[in-house]
This record gives structure tokens, sequence and C-alpha cells, in this order.
């Protein structure tokens, strides 16, 4: 097999070549490092798990446990940081955007759509780091989004696991969906964060208008 060719192929190699135990290390801190540097590619190292667990060379039980324990304590650790230290962010006043008024509407919105955001966060690429992040920063209880993020964690796997199984050792085919899925995403989100900037600026500059009137 000539492993020069995509990533699914070169983590392949790599995995293939260390001892079971080693693997599985390997499986746990990557799924972890894609949760706290997104650019990692994750997805890709657990995919190709999945394909030698279909060709006997590992344990997809195993596989499966130790990438999502990998994902559920790199998304722990950046919950915590995020109760421990995000608030700080929204602390001077004379800030535009993150001050004391906008953590009071972030707290509003996340505490109320933040359940949906934590079980949706793992399907978008551009997002899984920064819903934990969010919910920490919003204090939200420790128990429900433990709960919500591994329902979360355990339906993307299970999909990523459907989808290395359906299509066995065809390496492009693997790559090609999740990188056009990724891909996708990305755009999606990254027009939505424009328009919701847009918005967040305009109702900042009436309400800055609204209270100069006042005066």
């Amino acid at each position: 097999m000539d492993f020069a060719f995509g990533p699914l192929d070169q983590a392949l190699h790599f995995l293939g070549t260390h001892a079971d135990l080693w693997a599985y290390g390997i499986l746990f801190i990557s799924a972890a490092a894609e949760m706290l540097f997104p650019p990692f590619p994750g997805d890709v190292v657990f995919l190709s798990g999945m394909v030698l667990a279909g060709g006997d060379a590992l344990s997809w039980p195993l596989v499966f446990i130790v990438s999502v324990l990998g994902s559920l304590g790199g998304a722990w650790l950046l919950y915590e940081f995020g109760r421990w230290k995000g608030r700080t962010w929204f602390a001077r006043p004379e800030r535009k955007i993150f001050n004391p008024t906008t953590l009071a509407r972030f707290d509003m919105m996340f505490g109320r759509y933040g359940m949906r955001m934590i079980i949706i966060s793992r399907f978008l690429p551009g997002v899984r780091s920064m819903v934990p992040l969010a919910a920490g920063i919003a204090r939200l209880s420790r128990r429900q989004v433990t709960l919500f993020l591994t329902v979360s964690v355990l339906c993307w796997d299970g999909l990523l696991a459907g989808v290395g199984f359906a299509f066995g050792r065809n390496w492009e085919a693997v790559t090609g969906l999740v990188t056009v899925y990724n891909r996708l995403a990305v755009i999606l989100l990254v027009v939505a964060a424009i328009i919701w900037g847009i918005w967040m600026y305009r109702k900042s500059r009436t309400m800055n208008d609204s209270t100069t009137d006042d005066v």
C-alpha cells in the first residue's frame, strides 16, 4: 500500500506501525487535541482507527471508547477554563464588545439555547471547541454540560464509525466525504458569524445613539 497519499493513509500507517497500546493512546490524545487545537485532524485519526479495527488490527470498541473519552476530556478542560477565567474577558465596561453588557446578553442567550448548542456542537468543526468554552463562561450546570456533551460526542463518533465501516478501505471516498462536509460546515459558520457580527455592531450603535440622545 502506498502511504504517501492523503492524511488518512498517513494516519493509518502511523497507527499501524505502533503496538496496540500505543495506538489507543494516540487515538485518545488526538481526540483531545482536536478539541483543544481545532486544526488538528482528530476525525481523520479516529477514522483510521476504525478502518484498522475493520481489518482486525485493533479492537473497534476500544477505538470508539478511547476516542470518545479523549473528546470529552478536551471539552471538559475547555469548559473548566471558561468557568474559571472566561468571565474576566468581559470585566471592563469601556470595551465595545467584551463588556459586562455583552456578558449579560451572552448569559441570557446561552442559558436559553446552550444545551441545544452543545448537542449540535460536535457536528460543527468550527464550533466544537468554542461551545464547551462558552458553556463554562455562562456557568451552565456541570452535570448537564457533561450529559449533553457525552450525547453529542457519542452521536458524532458513532456516525464516523459507521462511515469508516461502510467505506472500508476506500480511503479516497472516506477522506473526500469528511473533507467536503467540514468545508461546507466552516463556510456556513463563517457566513453566520459575519451576519451575527453585523447585527451586534448595529445593535450596539443603536444603543449608543439612544444613550446619547437621552443625555
